[in-house]
């Protein structure tokens, strides 16, 4: 609030559901309340309480979903004002992660040749991301495609420590194997890894 009052700030946008609901508080708090807009980008179901209804009917003045699947969420709950919801879909850099994209470098990088299929999963390191899923159905593929030839990467940040290593152990003890799947950490060139993908996985 002191923030707000100080720097007469126009737009107050908050992400997480505790980050809104200390901005909302905080900034109906000032004389010179600023536009409050909420991006919500998970499809995690909102619950239709009292508490939500609130947040979302007056202490709110936008709401930004990035895919038709959070908006139709929202706009269907029952008592919520289905006006304030907006779609902008995320856009993508099409020269970044462009087909054109030289592929060969990530491959070399990683010892594959320039023909083995490829799949590649791209995620930070939390539950909601599926990588127990990937795992899973690279496991399910090498059991019963036992003489087939493929490799695997995990792009992947590691959000809390210990992160990184409980989900390689996860990973090996499915029988994947350093050779079958390699975790190549955070990536600051994820579009050249994508590049060199014959198949992109997002669980």
């Amino acid at each position: 609030a002191a923030i707000c009052k100080a720097q007469q700030v126009d737009v107050l946008h908050a992400h997480l559901s505790q980050e809104s609901w200390v901005g909302c508080l905080g900034a109906h708090m000032v004389h010179r309340c600023p536009a409050i807009v909420r991006s919500r980008g998970v499809v995690v179901p909102v619950r239709s309480h009292i508490f939500n209804r609130l947040l979302h009917n007056y202490l709110t003045d936008r709401i930004i979903t990035p895919s038709k699947v959070i908006y139709n969420q929202l706009v269907a709950l029952s008592g919520f004002d289905r006006d304030k919801v907006s779609l902008i879909s995320d856009g993508v850099d099409i020269v970044r992660f462009s087909p054109q994209v030289d592929s060969s470098a990530a491959r070399e990088e990683f010892h594959l040749s320039p023909t083995i299929p490829l799949v590649v999963m791209v995620a930070r390191l939390e539950r909601v991301k599926g990588h127990a899923v990937f795992f899973q159905a690279l496991a399910e593929l090498a059991r019963r495609l036992p003489t087939l030839e493929w490799r695997a990467l995990c792009v992947c940040d590691e959000r809390a420590p210990g992160a990184l290593a409980a989900t390689v152990c996860c990973a090996r003890e499915l029988g994947l194997s350093e050779r079958r799947l390699i975790f190549t950490g955070f990536r600051s060139d994820v579009e050249k890894i994508i590049a060199a993908a014959t198949m992109v996985a997002l669980p």
